[in-house]
């Protein structure tokens, strides 16, 4: 194999790789990339084994010498990364280095041990068509609701992100057993489809995605592939049954109760919490929300009150609302889910699918009649988009 490119393309690539091979005492070759030169291109692999299987592909290459090299993704990321110029690669084949892979920057060089062994790939099936094309600005917005999933629930099917297409809509859910998000958006894809994806790959993905790329989506019983024209990303299904259904109910559920806070005056008194039960090292404590409506107003209070350790004391913390529907209500939280209403109230901050509602800086709060079935709601008014964090009872 020998080839030849800029240093820039090469490091861009081997970093979105480098950073999925990573050394497993289980699967020690998960640490390499495999390299493949062909003509114009250099296909670059790589896989943690468990969940995720990336080819990236680095165009406009210099191939004199068609072949393949598997070797240390660390090593020879943090040389390409350390020099600017033209990069040029190759295997020796013969004296005192041979079998390994030369890689010259200027007038430094390194060379890196082959491994021997397989590094395990998993590419697109001859023949299998894409279910939908989506653009990648739209699928990171959709799978940014992934921070929600438990990766530690008794449930396996609470582990992954699901992902559902029906009547020209796409939905992403993904939930905990107190906790869940959702996120939709209109596709021209008409058929009804379910998969069921990996945590990990929905918090993953995004960093490969570019917002212009088109992507599609393949997929079969056992894996999914995303595909671009730039890298082809692959994961491992969740064999099991999303309780939709039950989720789906939870949504539709009336909240008739609904108040409306200026977000970043929530995020400031929940940090407040946050911060004091982190550093008096209080755990399994409850934070209760009271909302109180005016008489006669459409305004109301939001107190949020916690509790440190007898000797040290409490806290209570009010809000003054923009506006407010229904009857007072109140629920209670563990503090370590505090950590999650911050991560919600982050990602709502952001643009697109999740974007903040429509353009103001204010998070609706909603609940149900029965305060021992509330929740805080976190819903847009203008995205199809939902946060919801399931309080224990008051």
């Amino acid at each position: 194999m020998k080839f030849s490119c800029e240093s820039n393309d090469l490091a861009y690539a081997l970093n979105k790789c480098a950073s999925l091979a990573r050394p497993s005492r289980t699967h020690p070759v998960a640490r390499n990339v495999l390299l493949e030169a062909d003509t114009g291109i250099v296909r670059i692999y790589a896989t943690d084994v468990v969940s995720a299987y990336v080819v990236y592909i680095v165009n406009d290459v210099e191939v004199t010498e068609s072949g393949t090299a598997l070797v240390d993704a660390g090593s020879f990321s943090t040389f390409v990364n350390a020099i600017t110029g033209t990069v040029k690669v190759r295997t020796i084949e013969k004296g005192r280095y041979t079998g390994r892979l030369e890689v010259k920057i200027g007038m430094r060089e390194i060379r890196l041990s082959q491994d021997t062994h397989h590094l395990p790939v998993l590419p697109v099936p001859d023949g299998l068509e894409p279910v939908m094309t989506i653009r990648g600005d739209e699928l990171s917005d959709l799978l940014g609701i992934s921070f929600m999933a438990d990766r530690g629930d008794l449930i396996a099917a609470l582990s992954g992100t699901y992902l559902y297409a029906k009547d020209n809509v796409l939905m992403a859910i993904a939930a905990s057993s107190f906790r869940f998000a959702s996120a939709s958006l209109p596709t021209d894809y008409s058929k009804t489809s379910m998969f069921l994806l990996p945590a990990s790959t929905g918090r993953l993905l995004p960093y490969y995605l570019h917002d212009d790329d088109t992507v599609s989506i393949h997929a079969n019983e056992k894996h999914m592939w995303f595909v671009t024209n730039r890298f082809n990303f692959a994961c491992n299904s969740i064999n099991a049954k999303y309780p939709y259904q039950i989720i789906a109910n939870v949504l539709r559920e009336e909240k008739p109760n609904r108040v409306s806070v200026n977000k970043y005056e929530l995020e400031n008194a929940i940090a407040t919490c946050k911060q004091l039960s982190d550093v008096t090292n209080v755990t399994g404590k409850r934070v209760v929300f009271l909302i109180d409506s005016e008489y006669g107003s459409n305004k109301g209070t939001i107190t949020i009150s916690t509790s440190a350790e007898n000797e040290i004391g409490d806290m209570e913390w009010t809000i003054m609302t923009d506006s407010y529907e229904g009857e007072s209500f109140s629920f209670a939280i563990n503090v370590d889910y505090l950590g999650d209403i911050l991560t919600a109230l982050n990602k709502l901050a952001k643009s697109g699918i999740l974007a903040d509602f429509d353009g103001t800086n204010s998070v609706n709060i909603s609940a149900g009649e029965d305060a021992n079935k509330s929740a805080i709601f976190f819903s847009s008014n203008t995205k199809n988009s939902v946060f919801a964090i399931l309080p224990m009872r008051v």
